[in-house]
């Protein structure tokens, strides 16, 4: 018995993640997922009487993501439960172990995984976060510009693949302007603000990373309330209040770039709102947007509702 197919390191996992196997004769084949993390199987098939099979395992990988941003200081984070690394084990056999991520795209090393533009604007206090991909340990030099002074810092990943360098841009509380460069991938730049109001928003791009935008308008906001009653002898008593809160957001006039990479919180499957370093899991509320225009400049609105929250009486 032969595996003769695996797919490649950072196969996209909305995709297929084909293996083949082959064996001289007719036989029974039984083959099982591994997820090498943990040494776990996560999905089993057997097939009756064949010589030839392929075998898509990306169904079985894709329950396994864990996506949720990281928080901490300026520097490289674990990407664990970002990407899944996983063999095909059959019989005594075992695939090689392959690293698959959840891009709409398959990844090649060195890249960054991101869909916003290089040369971003944040608020003084406010997070960022790079996903990377690269063939050796990467190294990321920080510059932070204060006036005309430049103070440099090197960070160094722990190890290659998939990794995350997060931002924190209240560690240079002084800085007017940040640069990353990051060793054969370029850079990316950062000018800091200082915004009176502004709702920080994350969401999971497709690209398989976490990006952020700060929405400069708050159009509307409004508190949903619903409650449960039951009728008694003394008349009607609230048993559950359930309450949300649903805010309508306006992006800035962005250009065509950063405009299609907002589009993508509309069908995120997961999207934040950022308070003081906190994530909250929010829900899209609209399913459509109206873009308003401005020259060659558009913006976008969005609604986005709490996690509802019930009290009792």
């Amino acid at each position: 018995m032969e595996i003769t197919q695996t797919p490649p390191d950072y196969a996209s996992l909305r995709g297929e993640l084909l293996y083949s196997v082959t064996h001289p004769t007719n036989t029974n084949i039984d083959l099982q997922v591994m997820d090498v993390d943990t040494d776990e199987v996560v999905g089993t098939k057997r097939l009756i009487d064949v010589r030839y099979v392929s075998f898509d395992a990306a169904p079985y990988l894709r329950r396994r993501l864990f996506f949720h941003p990281r928080t901490g200081a300026t520097g490289f984070v674990s990407a664990a439960g970002r990407t899944i690394h996983a063999t095909l084990k059959v019989g005594e056999l075992r695939a090689s172990v392959r690293t698959f991520i959840p891009a709409a795209k398959a990844a090649t090393a060195p890249a960054l995984l991101s869909t916003m533009p290089t040369s971003r604007t944040i608020n003084q206090g406010e997070c960022d976060e790079l996903t990377l991909c690269t063939a050796t340990p990467c190294v990321v030099l920080l510059t932070a510009y204060v006036g005309t002074q430049a103070t440099t810092t090197r960070y160094t990943a722990s190890q290659p693949g998939i990794t995350l360098f997060r931002l924190n841009s209240a560690d240079f509380p002084k800085a007017s302007r940040i640069l990353l460069q990051i060793e054969g991938l370029g850079a990316v730049s950062y000018t800091l603000t200082k915004l009176v109001s502004g709702i920080r928003v994350a969401w999971r791009s497709s690209a398989g990373s976490i990006e952020h935008y700060t929405f400069p308008i708050e159009k509307q906001a409004t508190v949903e309330v619903e409650k449960q009653h039951i009728f008694t002898t003394r008349g009607y008593a609230p048993v559950a209040i359930k309450n949300s809160r649903c805010t309508t957001l306006l992006s800035a006039y962005e250009a065509t770039q950063t405009l299609t990479t907002l589009e993508e919180i509309l069908t995120s499957p997961a999207v934040w709102r950022v308070e003081e370093g906190l994530y909250t899991p929010m829900e899209v509320v609209n399913t459509a947007s109206g873009i308003r225009h401005h020259g060659t400049l558009r913006n976008l609105e969005v609604q986005l509702r709490s996690q509802p929250k019930i009290t009792l009486p």
